[in-house]
């Protein structure tokens, strides 16, 4: 047999099969090696994220420590509200007054203000993450359910 051309050992590349497929594909190589270093550098880059975070949250924990306060305060305090809301419609109820007359709100997106409603959930959360002190943890007993205290 005759040796192989170098044509055939080595043939050159295949004309473009669409204008500037040669940049395209110059590109994607490119866009290729970018993935890969940012697979390299991942590890790297949420240590440094995980650092900067906690830096940050201590730079600002008592910053954010107050504003959880603040909200907790409201939440309480909206709570009371409605809790005197409902401690007066109940005693208006008690003494036979007729819904229509009073025009009462509705407060039922509150729930019954006891475990498991927005106000007194917002409330726990931040005890159980630390930000304020579990004596912040209100008791509010509705006195009657709310079933009942929508029929005054």
């Amino acid at each position: 047999m005759s040796p192989q051309p170098p044509e055939e050992i080595d043939p050159p590349p295949p004309p473009p099969n669409w204008p500037d497929e040669p940049r395209y594909r110059a590109v994607g190589q490119e866009l290729e090696a970018i993935a890969e270093a940012l697979n390299l550098l991942a590890p790297e880059i949420a240590k440094a994220r995980a650092e900067y975070s906690k830096l940050v949250a201590a730079q600002h924990g008592e910053e954010y420590r107050s504003l959880v306060e603040s909200v907790v305060g409201a939440a309480r305090k909206l709570g009371d509200a409605l809790l005197q809301h409902h401690e007066f419609s109940n005693q208006l109820r008690l003494d036979g007054v007729e819904r229509k007359h009073l025009r009462p709100i509705n407060l039922e997106s509150f729930g019954d203000l006891e475990a498991g409603t927005p106000l007194h959930s917002v409330i726990l959360h931040a005890v159980e993450l630390g930000h304020v002190d579990a004596k912040q943890l209100p008791t509010w007993k509705l006195p009657a359910s709310l079933a009942v205290l929508k029929t005054i």
